[in-house]
């Protein structure tokens, strides 16, 4: 085998492939494309169903299985599934539970019946509360909850380019973010109206189940002191929501209530999503205390303030911080002393290239909500 023919094995060993295997989910009542393949959802060779079910086809006729069949007939099903741009066209995702399958009337009797389908989740650990937005995040350790941390990474994977972490979670804690699914709400809502049911229906806005709308994972005995995050998701029908700036603050906060960790960041490399929505919450919250700094230091004729200070203001880590300032374009080098200089006047010019206020920056997380 070549180095290339085992760099590939090795991808798909992890979940990894070059290209979309599965086309769309259905994710409760949603439906939409996935962005990244995940070969962790099937056998090595078996690529038409998920691996659970192939097993359990195994188990129950070891007739099926692969290695049974003739070879010429083994070949001309491997060259089928090539032929195919994906493994499967369509996986069923219980919005719940994470659990999974192809088949649609399967998922739709495992949804009736789903133990974690209650109006407000009680899995893991209470660590946010916020009632006025419908918000909770919950704190649900792999170890203790192995089988749906495993099912929650394999459907982040098609969201996420580089996670290859789906089985092994015992040493993973991943918080979770529910809320209401708006279109879901308002299906219901008119479901519920229809019925005229008793009284209690009329509070049946309350009523409305809480789904996850998002995670991250955070390693529980990591040796990188100042990493507070493995990876980052909000699954694509939610985002534009300001859901993944909420979770940076809350992780932030958590870092430091919990972990004691006052300068904390991002495990490297970042995801595209995860990359962007760091940057967009980083530059904000910098440039609200740059401006801030500037204002107060007016009598100054030249304010000054040093990276170091910057970190303890913002809780950043200063390779953060220059990768932020690099973004908004706020630094320049001197060409002969090749010193690199923050300008304080880029930064107003840089809000205004965006159409944002600084002085009306203003923290999505409600400290007052918090159960840490």
């Amino acid at each position: 085998m070549t180095n290339e023919g085992r760099r590939k094995k090795a991808d798909e060993f992890y979940g990894m492939l070059e290209e979309r295997n599965i086309d769309r989910v259905v994710f409760g009542n949603r439906e939409f494309d996935t962005w990244y393949g995940n070969a962790a959802y099937f056998y090595g060779t078996e690529h038409s169903i998920p691996g659970y079910e192939y097993a359990n086809k195994v188990a129950n006729d070891p007739t099926f299985k692969r290695r049974k069949q003739q070879p010429q007939q083994l070949q001309q099903n491997l060259q089928q599934q090539s032929s195919s741009s994906h493994w499967i066209s369509k996986l069923y995702v219980c919005n719940y539970c994470f659990k999974y399958t192809t088949n649609g009337s399967h998922m739709a009797s495992h949804r009736d019946k789903c133990c974690y389908r209650v109006p407000r989740p009680t899995i893991g650990k209470m660590c946010y509360r916020d009632d006025d937005n419908h918000i909770v995040i919950r704190q649900i350790r792999g170890f203790k909850n192995p089988l749906f941390c495993q099912n929650l990474s394999l459907f982040g994977k098609l969201f996420l380019e580089d996670k290859s972490v789906f089985y092994n979670v015992d040493n993973f804690d991943f918080y979770v973010i529910y809320g209401r699914d708006e279109q879901d709400t308002e299906t219901k809502t008119k479901t519920r109206r229809s019925r005229r049911k008793s009284a209690r229906s009329t509070n049946n806005v309350d009523l409305v189940d809480l789904v996850p709308l998002g995670f991250f994972s955070k390693e529980v005995l990591s040796w990188e002191t100042q990493v507070n995050l493995a990876c980052i998701c909000i699954f694509p029908i939610f985002q534009r929501r300001h859901l993944g700036s909420l979770l940076i603050e809350f992780l932030y906060e958590l870092s430091k209530r919990e972990y004691k960790q006052h300068i904390s960041g991002p495990e490297y490399p970042l995801s595209p999503f995860g990359k962007v929505t760091y940057l967009r919450y980083w530059s904000k919250k910098l440039a609200s205390i740059l401006v801030n700094y500037s204002h107060s230091h007016s009598h100054s004729p030249k304010p000054n303030i040093t990276l170091d200070e910057l970190s303890e203001l913002s809780c950043f880590r200063k390779e953060d911080i220059l990768l932020t300032m690099d973004y908004m374009q706020l630094l320049t080098k001197d060409m002969e002393s090749d010193i690199i200089t923050l300008h304080l006047g880029n930064v107003e010019y840089w809000c205004k290239s965006i159409g944002w206020d600084p002085m009306s920056y203003r923290s999505l997380l409600n400290v007052d909500n918090l159960v840490i």
